[in-house]
């Protein structure tokens, strides 16, 4: 009867095994024939240990030798038969389409069932077969142990061969445009896992940003995608989230920092576009899936998650031609800039702030870099490259797991575009200009900006908006006609105040929508223009130029638990860079030309200057002294005595003097710019020719 037992386990073992590789297999189990055997000897295995460990817990209960029992046991293997119809794929007329699609669960629970009722039959044989010793038990046990041994052996081999058989995501990162959205980024098929290196540091988040690739087949995109994040450390951390994708855009993941362990220094990242069922999450399976469907992977991105010690998030603004000679705030006549206005009188203001350049690009570069437009090199013709070893501030911050973003419009204006430069240092850059509609323009920049900053919350952040709309002066169906008196033919100054009446819902709105959020204790928000616009009595603007009334423009900064206050000396634009970066806990060398202004005053007076031709100007006390000398910008260094130069006073009005009568103060300012200009020539490596006057000195 023994022989009879042992063919019959042997055969029902094998069908067992067979079913439970073709169930796994048909999701995702088995994707090699290799792997696919040892799973099945594995389960073949399984169900040998608890035939045999079922006999001896029989035999210790009712110790017998009779025949009946084996004939019993071997009757109750007979009820695998009952899966032969899903192993030979025979069609089954269910009365139901539901018990259709669980046809393997169904033929599962009946083998289960008529199994279990068998075996209680073979156990009642056994309480009336007659007695014997309990010593033959060994031998069961140990034949069970074997069994085990060889079902472990076959799981685990095919554990490592189902790890091993897992494709790899392959692709290098590139720079990819989604939307308006620039963003490094590399595509990942479905179910192919991306392996990161993680840097160690305090209260690290993982942002993870998945976006449909661009060229992809609309008709079926994916809407939802499920993705799997193993954090490997001393323990492997597994976390499960559903992501809504965008269907013209990076859609935003966060893992938190609880979820990533100290000491974890690599995380693998895939997905699937269909949940793994609630089984497999309990168990901790994870199939192996292969498609042809992919998602780009921005990330993932190592931020600081955001606690009460965590430095403030930074949010700079920037309004091209912006005047504080327009400003409400500033006795202008007009009602201009109420919401600006009160976010200037709630803040750190400096109504002495100068531009380096009356030119959008060298201003903001200069924001962004602490220096002057010599020394970045994004001046007049010239649109860089930065030198070698120089950073910005964006750079600084996101080496510091800052998330950083910018939304600069330069795409309508033709500067801030992306492949200028401008996007050094941003893993978030958008350019773009959307003029149709009410919610155009501006607006829609200062939306893209609050969900931006609403999808990074839990981490600190850095955003850069531009908003350019005051540069076109144009008159826009959104702006209302507030001063166009003359709507057919209005003068330049009425179009400005009427879209600076519009820009100070935007941009003022924006500020507002901020500081009334939970956004306030945490974040520092930095107000400022590239140059401001000046117009003539008559109402028309004025070119670009050197004037006082072009180059002094607003600055304004909150910082949570800062006093506010007016402080009256004078800033520039460059002394931005080490005042956020003295916000943000980032020490900087003392290359760059700016100051904190939040310390105190900066102890320098701001130079300025215009390319083509090239004219320096600086503002030192109540004067402005501004000089043409007889070179171009990256020529020869300027010679003192030679060129033009023009003397104001600067008070409530600016007036010429005449230099002639201040020849000595000319003389020292022409010294100090050639001084500046050489000093600027040698911070960025460029060695000019010496100018014939300079040869004539030479020993």
């Amino acid at each position: 009867m023994i022989a009879v037992y042992l063919l019959t386990l042997g055969l029902s073992a094998a069908i067992a095994g067979a079913f439970g590789h073709n169930l796994l297999a048909a999701l995702g189990f088995a994707p090699t024939f290799d792997v696919g055997l040892r799973l099945a000897l594995g389960i073949a295995g399984g169900y040998v240990t608890a035939q045999i460990l079922f006999v001896a817990l029989v035999k210790a209960l009712k110790p017998t030798r009779s025949g009946k029992f084996l004939l019993a046991e071997s009757l109750s293997h007979g009820a695998v038969l009952v899966l032969l119809p899903f192993l030979m794929r025979i069609e089954i007329p269910w009365p139901d389409p539901t018990l259709a699609r669980a046809a393997p669960l169904v033929f599962l629970a009946a083998f289960l069932g008529l199994h279990g009722i068998l075996k209680l039959f073979s156990f009642y044989t056994a309480l009336y077969c007659e007695p014997s010793g309990r010593l033959h038990i060994l031998g069961w046990v140990g034949a069970g142990c074997i069994a085990a041994a060889v079902a472990l052996t076959g799981l685990h081999r095919w554990h490592t061969g189902i790890e091993a058989a897992r494709p790899l995501a392959t692709s290098s990162p590139a720079m990819y445009r989604v939307g308006h959205t620039y963003a490094e980024a590399r595509t990942i098929s479905e179910g192919a896992m991306a392996q990161y290196e993680l840097p160690l540091y305090g209260d690290r988040a993982l942002t993870l940003r998945w976006a449909i690739p661009p060229g992809a087949g609309r008709e079926n995109a994916l809407e939802r995608a499920y993705v799997n994040v193993w954090v490997h450390g001393a323990e492997t951390t597994r976390v499960r989230m559903a992501v809504s994708l965008r269907q013209n855009g990076f859609a935003v993941m966060h893992v938190p920092a609880e979820d990533v362990p100290a000491d974890a220094t690599r995380c693998t990242v895939f997905w699937t576009q269909e949940p793994a069922p609630s089984w497999m999450r309990l168990l901790g399976f994870t199939p192996v899936v292969r498609s042809d469907n992919q998602l780009l992977l921005a990330g993932p991105l190592l931020h600081q998650e955001r606690t009460d010690e965590t430095p403030p998030n930074l949010v700079i603004i920037g309004i091209d031609g912006l005047s504080p000679a327009h400003m409400s705030a500033n006795r202008y006549a007009r009602r201009t800039t109420p919401l600006l206005d009160r976010f200037m009188n709630s803040s750190v203001a400096f109504p002495y702030g100068y531009s380096p350049c009356p030119d959008a690009s060298a201003a903001y570069m200069t924001l962004f870099t602490g220096v002057n437009p010599i020394c970045h090199g994004y001046f007049g013709p010239r649109a860089g490259p930065l030198p070698s070893g120089s950073d910005t501030l964006a750079a600084l911050l996101r080496d510091h797991h800052y998330a950083t973003a910018a939304f600069t419009e330069g795409e309508h204006r033709g500067d801030l575009y992306f492949g200028s430069g401008f996007e050094a240092g941003f893993d978030w850059f958008d350019a773009a200009y959307i003029t149709e509609g009410a919610t155009g323009g501006s607006r829609r920049t200062a939306d893209d900006v609050l969900e931006w900053m609403e999808d990074h919350r839990d981490v600190k952040f850095m955003v850069f908006l531009r908003a350019s709309e005051l540069a076109d002066l144009t008159v826009q169906e959104r702006y209302g006609t507030n001063y166009l008196d003359n709507a057919d033919s209005p003068r330049d100054i009425d179009v400005y105040d009427t879209a600076l009446a519009h820009m100070d819902t935007v941009i003022g709105g924006l500020v507002q929508s901020i500081r009334e959020s939970e956004f306030q204790a945490n974040t520092c928000i930095l107000l400022m223009s590239p140059y401001a616009m000046h117009f003539a009595r008559d109402g028309k603007r004025v070119p670009p130029d050197l004037s006082e009334e072009m180059l002094r423009t607003p600055i304004a900064v909150y910082v949570p638990d800062v006093p506010r206050e007016n402080r009256n000396y004078i800033v520039a634009i460059e002394d931005v860079v080490p005042a956020l970066a003295r916000v943000a806990g980032i020490e900087l060398d003392e290359s760059i030309d700016g100051r904190s202004f939040l310390l105190g005053p900066v102890g320098k007076d701001p130079v300025s200057m215009m390319a083509e031709p090239f004219q320096l100007s600086v503002r030192s006390g109540n004067w402005r002294f501004t000089w043409q000398p007889p070179v171009q910008a990256f020529g020869q260094v300027p010679t003192p005595g030679d060129g033009d130069s023009r003397l104001f006073r600067v008070a409530a009005t600016t007036r010429e003097v005449s230099v002639s009568g201040e020849r000595q103060l000319a003389a020292d300012f022409q010294e100090r710019l050639a001084e500046y200009v050489r000093a600027s020539y040698t911070w960025r490596g460029h060695m000019p020719p010496a100018s014939p006057a300079q040869q004539d000195r030479a020993p």
